[in-house]
């Protein structure tokens, strides 16, 4: 094979196999497990409650879905408040990992069709911590 090919399925390789390793340990692959979405985009949630017809079963949630909506909400008012910003209609607020006291949330700045990310962040609910990522290294670091 040539060369050049080789290189390349080596580089694929390398980087499926970080990706592969890049979950956390306590993070479960579970799809059963109910989804947390919140938008504060006004036009966003019009579509979304018009696309999906409510139901008696969707009307009721359990108390993990609860939980996971509060933990959720806890983490976003930790990131207005600490990093002084209001997530309006401008921001997308996505939850990206979740366990029972913790969650790891992306924030994007959306302005003039352009995105752009304002900050990875993890929030421990037992002791109300609140982390930010840094880009540069990878590693969480607490936010004041």
């Amino acid at each position: 094979m040539n060369r050049k090919v080789l290189k390349g399925l080596g580089i694929a390789v390398f980087v499926l196999a970080l990706m592969a390793c890049s979950r956390r340990p306590e993070q479960t692959a579970d799809n059963s497990a109910p989804v947390v979405q919140i938008s504060k985009n006004k036009a966003e949630a019009g579509e979304s409650t018009t696309a999906q017809p409510t139901t008696t079963a969707q009307e009721t949630t359990s108390d993990t879905t609860r939980n996971a909506n509060n933990l959720a909400r806890e983490a976003i008012a930790e990131i207005e408040k600490r990093k002084n910003v209001v997530l309006g209609e401008n921001y997308e607020i996505i939850i990206q990992a979740q366990t029972n006291d913790s969650v790891d949330v992306q924030v994007r700045h959306i302005e003039n069709s352009n995105t752009s990310t304002y900050g990875f962040f993890r929030y421990h609910a037992n002791d109300k911590k609140l982390e930010e990522m840094d880009t540069t290294s990878g590693e969480y670091k607490s936010v004041e």
